[in-house]
């Protein structure tokens, strides 16, 4: 059933980001050039089918979809030697947010989607 939900969410994503950019509409892949305000730059790619998110060629495990006064948010989850790491996508907004936690810090970035 969560799988399910995040294909749709995701072809809802695309349908939605396709009003702004038609050449996201064929494809259920989302590239993501993201930037932080301090200038450290991330390329992600947010794979609906396969229920991750790739951010600069770590792969993120889709957890669950949340509604909450920021919009609704994808969260995932990958970890590495005992050390689990978050990252939240808010697509519900223009533009669209990423934030990844190591547990200690958080990097907010802002992305702009492209053709997959």
């Amino acid at each position: 059933m969560k799988k399910n939900k995040l294909e749709l969410y995701a072809f809802g994503l695309v349908m939605v980001i396709g009003t702004f950019s038609t050449s996201v509409l064929a494809s259920p892949l989302m590239r993501l050039q993201c930037l932080t305000e301090s200038g450290i730059k991330s390329e992600s790619l947010l794979d609906g089918p396969n229920q991750q998110l790739t951010i600069d060629g770590a792969i993120f495990k889709f957890t669950e979809i949340k509604n909450d006064a920021n919009g609704e948010r994808l969260f995932f989850q990958r970890t590495v030697d005992n050390s689990t790491f978050h990252a939240a996508l808010n697509i519900s907004t223009t533009p669209i947010y990423l934030d990844v936690n190591n547990g200690e810090k958080t990097l907010n970035f802002t992305c702009k989607s492209l053709k997959a």
